[in-house]
């Protein structure tokens, strides 16, 4: 078996080229088909609302719940939540509403005058941003 080491290092080498391209050209399809889709803004907006939304805690209560006691504290449970649930959502609208974080998008920074408006917001919101937009808010609260 004699392998000409040379041919056998072009073969090599140009495999791997065609894979780095491939592989490239696979992520770049992927991330057209997310930014058309807007699934990263969209998953964005979902996360930030459920950190910012909480369930209610049992020690609001006074401690362990009795059996006649069970069924309003059911009710009042699901009260808080649903009033979480509100504070959450108007909490991140008013995340998004910020200046900091409206000016990412690429139509708000006038990059792209003709993409249509996006309804998700950014795809990316970097941590300095978020926090500094998100005290701003709970300032004012």
């Amino acid at each position: 078996m004699n392998i000409n080491l040379p041919a056998f290092l072009y073969v090599a080498i140009g495999l791997s080229f065609i894979y780095l391209i491939l592989s490239l050209l696979a992520s770049e399809i992927q991330e057209l088909f997310a930014d058309w889709h807007e699934s990263r803004a969209k998953q964005l907006k979902q996360s930030i609302y459920i950190l910012l939304g909480g369930s209610g805690n049992l020690s609001d209560f006074g401690g362990e719940p009795t059996k006649e006691s069970t069924k309003s504290l059911k009710d009042k449970l699901i009260e808080l939540y649903k009033q979480d649930k509100k504070k959450a959502w108007e909490l991140t609208k008013e995340l998004y509403e910020n200046s900091l974080i409206a000016s990412i998008s690429t139509f708000s920074l006038g990059l792209d005058e003709k993409a249509p408006k996006s309804k998700y917001g950014p795809s990316y919101i970097p941590s300095e941003t978020f926090a500094i937009a998100l005290v701003e808010i709970l300032k004012e609260v």
